[in-house]
């Protein structure tokens, strides 16, 4: 049995590397690291990975990411220059539809697979929880959750979003202080 009341915790992002922390009031689940559910689970470490927490409310399932991703964003939009730079191009408006879809896919790639692995690493996890506590949903929904730092605006994640969804239908992203408007 896994009393996932043992791993509740305020949702909080690790600490900055100027000792800032940013913590919402909202309580959720740990998932990931040696003290969370991941790892009560019985999965081994390191064969899969997971969100930071999840939180369900009746059938509903929040898998929740905490990410600062200004740097990752950063890398996508080089990327995306690099290969317009190639392409002897300064506008990618000036790409082929198909064109330009293949140019955003590959600089976004490596942070929308690091996602996909991650939101099936949490849904493996929660539903073995599930299955080991013998609490069995027919059909359990599941939302996936981007929180970013407050000082991160995330219409910048518009087109990650755009990328990840051609994967996980239901996800969303928001900062610490509105999680609670988010989830409910």
């Amino acid at each position: 049995m896994i009393d996932k009341n043992l791993y509740r915790e305020a949702i909080k992002h690790k600490v900055g590397q100027f000792g800032d922390e940013e913590m919402s009031t909202v309580e959720a689940y740990r998932l990931d690291g040696s003290d969370g559910i991941l790892r009560a689970s019985m999965f081994e470490d390191g064969t899969v990975s997971s969100a930071d927490y999840f939180l369900d409310v009746g059938n509903k399932f929040y898998i929740i990411e905490l990410s600062d991703l200004e740097s990752s964003i950063r890398t996508a939009h080089t990327c995306i220059n690099e290969q317009l730079t190639a392409l002897g191009v300064n506008d990618i408006h000036r790409l082929r539809q198909r064109d330009r879809k293949q140019v955003k896919k590959k600089a976004w790639d490596p942070l929308t697979n690091e996602f996909k692995r991650k939101w099936l690493g949490s849904i493996a996890a929660i539903e073995r929880m599930l299955r080991i506590n013998r609490i069995y949903s027919e059909h359990p929904e599941y939302q996936y959750i981007i929180v970013c730092k407050n000082h991160t605006d995330i219409r910048v994640l518009d087109e990650l979003l755009t990328q990840i969804k051609g994967m996980i239908r239901k996800v969303k992203a928001t900062n610490t202080d509105l999680i609670e408007q988010t989830i409910c």
